[in-house]
């Protein structure tokens, strides 16, 4: 406002003040008409300075502040007057959920939206932790761990060394690794504890952003951003964790993707490349067990037989006292009421009739599957096995062996109707023989097998046999894939089952003609009149003609079935 402006303003405070003195004295003093005609004169002039001063008061009903405000305030005016107006800009906002709402600026009305979820209370479990196996068994490779991690802790504001335990098949790395994990878990000596299926980059990526997601409550499309910012929380957090990166398949896998040195590592890997080594790593190798390792663990497997022990010695030794060979050896001998030494004489005998050439897995898998064979629902155990050996030994949903194609296969096999139910029946049995790990829970790894259990399987397939089990999978999974809602965890490991088949194909292919070909998921089921679910035979698709889903992979072509 001008001088003169202000001067108006101040003449009109003293008369509306005048005018309430006159007021007061009017109706004070007895006949003061002279007072009533100075309320009358100090109100006609007091509406005069209000009908002059008004241009220049602000729009009614408009807060100061500009930020504020559905305008620009006198601040924004690009032409310097006080009358000028631009085109409202809209403040309203709405996020979703727990989504938060960020306005960026003093004056400028930029409105920011950031999805977000509430962040998940500590202590948190990522997982799924495989299970623990029966009679495990602390060895010289678990203490070497533990020690680790207390040579860690002694410096752990500094540095924490990462363990990385290297080793062949079935020795039992996985195991030693969810000792050691639930170990501290059991103890609340860690806060977060996250489990990683190191099967490929993206699993570990994948992995990281979901965590990172939980963690921090802030959602992002990029998994790779979510990874960076799981990698940044747990360097600033003072929060004890662990992650555990299980069947590392490359250790270029990990660029830019180990954790801090602030919390536990641990990885499980066949591989002893250098670049695992490195400072605050310790490359710790584990072997079969010693021999009192597998005596302790052969007198605890039949803790409630002591009699099988009979001839313990001779069969650990036998059997290389290769974890894995074990396992298969005792749940076998439990079932059938062996002794040690019997179940060893079925095994030599079974060797020999296979063939002097044939390794221990291979053996124990053959006398092992053909028992699971025999187990109610019968016929059951042995394709369900063969299925899952072309697949993700790091975990396969039950949902592909619950689909209309699994159930077509297995019904052929035993010449009547098989039902989903059956079919869980079925793992249940390869399961109880220790051909797999099954768990019932609603989990998209409900099923591991082991790499040389599937290798044993595979051995035993012809070319064709491989072909054809290839086009059974690769339905399965698309059937699989079409049923599932967005989850983001079960498309990473169909997505991961689906690469593991292609390989299985490309090596089939190595030896024969036949290659496969991923089909169409939404073209490998369809609905009959009444309503339920048909088989139909797949359309299947050229390799340059994937649908979405199916990009990324890398799979093999294959001609169109007859």
């Amino acid at each position: 406002m001008s001088g003169r402006q202000w001067a108006w303003a101040l003449g009109a405070a003293v008369v509306t003040s005048g005018l309430g003195v006159a007021i007061n004295v009017a109706t004070d003093v007895k006949d003061a008409w002279w007072a009533w005609a100075a309320v009358a004169i100090l109100t006609v002039i007091s509406a005069g300075v209000s009908v002059w001063l008004r241009p220049f008061r602000r729009p009614s009903g408009k807060p100061d502040h500009p930020a504020a405000s559905n305008g620009l305030g006198p601040r924004d005016d690009p032409a310097g007057g006080p009358r000028h107006q631009s085109a409202p800009l809209s403040q309203d906002a709405t996020a979703s959920g727990h989504g938060r709402v960020q306005q960026a600026g003093r004056d400028v009305n930029n409105t920011y939206i950031l999805a977000a979820r509430q962040p998940v209370e500590l202590p948190y479990l990522a997982g799924p932790i495989p299970s623990a196996a029966a009679a495990f068994q602390s060895r010289a490779a678990t203490r070497l761990v533990e020690q680790a991690v207390a040579e860690g802790d002694a410096v752990v504001l500094t540095s924490q060394p990462t363990t990385v335990l290297s080793g062949l098949g079935g020795v039992g790395k996985t195991q030693l690794a969810v000792n050691h994990a639930e170990t501290l878990w059991a103890n609340h000596r860690v806060d977060l504890l996250v489990w990683v299926t190191a099967a490929s980059r993206e699993a570990i990526v994948s992995t990281y952003a979901k965590v990172a997601e939980a963690v921090t409550g802030i959602v992002v499309d990029d998994p790779g951003d979510g990874a960076r910012r799981l990698l940044e929380w747990l360097g600033a957090t003072q929060a004890p964790w662990l992650v555990v990166l299980d069947d590392l398949q490359d250790p270029q896998h990990l660029d830019g993707l180990w954790p801090p040195q602030n919390g536990q590592v641990v990885v499980t890997t066949r591989r002893r490349d250098a670049a695992l080594r490195g400072r605050h790593r310790r490359i710790i190798d584990v072997d079969v067990f010693a021999p009192e390792e597998a005596r302790a663990y052969l007198a605890e497997s039949f803790a409630d037989r002591p009699e099988s022990l009979d001839g313990a010695e001779d069969l650990a030794t036998e059997l290389g006292r290769l974890p894995l060979a074990l396992a298969q050896a005792t749940a076998y001998a439990l079932d059938r009421e062996l002794t040690c030494r019997e179940y060893l004489a079925r095994f030599t005998d079974r060797q020999r009739a296979l063939g002097s050439h044939q390794q221990t897995v291979a053996t124990t898998w053959s006398m092992s599957i053909e028992l699971a064979d025999s187990l109610e629902p019968a016929g059951l155990a042995r394709p369900l096995l063969e299925i899952a050996s072309l697949l993700d030994p790091n975990g396969i949903p039950l949902a592909v062996f619950t689909t209309d194609t699994v159930a077509a296969v297995l019904s052929d096999r035993v010449g009547r109707e098989v039902t989903p139910d059956e079919a869980r029946d079925g793992l249940t049995c390869l399961h109880r023989l220790s051909l797999i790990a099954f768990e019932r829970s609603p989990n998209a790894r409900s099923v591991r097998v082991h790499a040389l259990v599937q290798r044993a399987v595979q051995d035993q397939l012809s070319a064709a046999e491989t072909s054809l089990l290839s086009r059974i999978t690769a339905d399965a999974l698309a059937q699989a894939w079409a049923a599932i809602e967005r989850d983001l965890t079960l498309e990473q490991v169909l997505r991961a089952n689906i690469e593991a088949s292609a390989r299985c194909t490309e090596s089939s292919r190595r030896h024969s003609a036949p290659t496969i070909r991923i089909p169409c998921p939404a073209a490998t089921t369809s609905r009959s009149g009444s309503g339920k679910r048909a088989i139909r035979r797949p359309r299947w698709k050229n390799s340059n003609d994937f649908s979405p889903m199916w990009s990324g992979c890398s799979v093999p072509t294959m001609p169109t079935p007859s």
